[in-house]
């Protein structure tokens, strides 16, 4: 089931599309609507140095608010001096400021890695044909959601997630090595 995510978006409107499990994809039309407001965005793609990452307070994890992620994707916003993230899959307050996001949600920082994929190069290469959703049988692991797929003759979710350096962007080893180049690179959008 398809819904629509009513976050505030800094001089934005409306709400954001959203389908559960389809992070990489909500990330992407996130990005999206942000670059039509002349805003900074980037894809954060978050994965573990194992085969499964934890990401805490999301809504998915029960009580314990922890999940064992293959992946996680989240949208960035540049907002005046700081990096804002729109987690619809987590139970903090969304935007959330990218420092508050990765002390509350990376219980694991020396095993998470991050690729920072700034908005101009995701809207020329990035593409999702979704078939890491479906089994062997080709019946789908969850429901798809109802918009067209995103560029599927690209298929570059495999190098974003790879764990060698793409085009894409660089491999960064934990929440500090990110942080860093947030703050280097402001403009990377």
């Amino acid at each position: 089931m398809a819904a629509s995510l009513n976050l505030t978006i800094p001089g934005g409107e409306g709400a954001l599309p959203y389908h559960p499990y389809f992070c990489e994809e909500n990330a992407y039309l996130a990005c999206e609507r942000f670059a039509g407001l002349r805003r900074g965005a980037a894809m954060l793609f978050i994965f573990g140095t194992g085969m499964y990452v934890p990401v805490a307070e999301q809504r998915a994890g029960g009580s314990s608010g922890v999940v064992h992620w293959d992946y996680h994707v989240v949208p960035l916003l540049h907002e005046g001096d700081d990096w804002l993230v729109l987690d619809p899959d987590s139970r903090l307050t969304s935007p959330a400021p990218i420092a508050d996001y990765l002390d509350a949600s990376i219980p694991a920082p020396d095993a998470t890695r991050f690729r920072l994929v700034p908005w101009r190069v995701a809207s020329e290469r990035f593409g999702s044909d979704r078939s890491h959703m479906r089994r062997a049988d080709g019946t789908w692991r969850e429901p798809p959601p109802p918009w067209p797929m995103i560029h599927p003759e690209r298929r570059a979710l495999a190098a974003c997630l790879s764990r060698a350096p793409t085009p894409l962007g660089d491999i960064l080893a934990g929440p500090d090595a990110l942080q860093s180049r947030l703050i280097r690179a402001a403009g990377i959008t």
